[in-house]
């Protein structure tokens, strides 16, 4: 047997190994997977041991059907031995300038409530003045710089003890609520994904709920959403907030990419928002 075909075999079990484990993580029998693409069972379970090598577009229609993000199916393409199709761009590439003024656009909209841009491991790369308003009156610039790296993470800067968490009234409640959100996303992105590693970190900070607890997270009946109760001197304030993805991204950065918007839950932490941004332009 030649180089090449010892090569293109090790390709085809590569990709093997990731399409079982995709089908795994999405719970697909083989025979659901192969009626859902149109080829037979006999074809998909060659392909899945490397007997049979996938053409690109049978990658591309297992990766629909599988509902792998864009990056990972950049991964199976290349595991197959194409290469990759989708952009990583930077999102301070050219071609991303219309996506920058549409981000900055909904930050500035927020506007006098928080609002960030965050990253697949909950780093933040963008945030309007109103969240740096607020993380002030509750983090100072030299405990933020204490945290380190957590201070840049939406979700490390909830849990870290030098950071929001003191403040947060029901934070065990909220705690095990965006463990168990965490631990559903991780397993549909797999051990390896960013969900996976982020929620090793946050269940190793002291005092975090345990794994198992986070399945006991409900809702008290008279919040519809989970609502975040925040206490420090004689400020008191609840808010809840949304995430908002782009639509039909063709980028993995894009695809990656969540806006998440903070609003207060009632009048007094609406007035104490707008308050807090009169201040600040009376102080200019």
């Amino acid at each position: 047997m030649d180089r090449r075909r010892v090569e293109h075999r090790g390709e085809c079990g590569a990709f093997g190994r990731e399409l079982r484990r995709w089908r795994a993580l999405r719970g697909i029998s083989q025979l659901q997977l192969a009626v859902a693409i149109g080829t037979s069972p006999r074809h998909l379970s060659f392909v899945e041991t490397g007997r049979a090598s996938p053409g690109r577009a049978l990658v591309l229609r297992l990766a629909e059907a599988l509902d792998v993000p864009i990056r990972s199916r950049n991964d199976l393409l290349t595991a197959a031995g194409y290469a990759s199709i989708y952009p990583q761009s930077g999102l301070d590439a050219g071609p991303m300038e219309g996506v920058r003024r549409a981000l900055s656009f909904a930050l500035a909209q927020q506007e006098p409530y928080p609002a960030i841009v965050v990253q697949p491991d909950w780093t933040v790369i963008m945030a309007n003045a109103a969240s740096f308003r607020w993380r002030r009156v509750f983090i100072t610039d030299a405990e933020k710089e204490r945290a380190g790296a957590a201070g840049t993470n939406a979700m490390k800067a909830f849990f870290h003890p030098l950071l929001f968490r003191p403040h947060i009234v029901n934070w065990q409640q909220c705690a095990r609520q965006i463990l168990l959100r965490l631990r559903q996303e991780a397993a549909s992105q797999g051990p390896a994904g960013p969900s996976a590693q982020l929620l090793r970190e946050l269940l190793a900070y002291p005092g975090a709920p345990e794994a198992e607890e986070a399945t006991d997270a409900v809702l008290p009946p008279n919040e519809p959403l989970m609502t975040v109760h925040m206490a420090k001197g004689d400020v008191r304030l609840s808010y809840f907030s949304m995430l908002t993805t782009f639509g039909t991204p063709h980028d993995a950065l894009l695809e990656e990419l969540r806006i998440k918007l903070f609003f207060p839950a009632d009048a007094r932490s609406a007035a104490w928002f707008n308050d807090l941004a009169r201040d600040e332009a009376v102080a200019a």
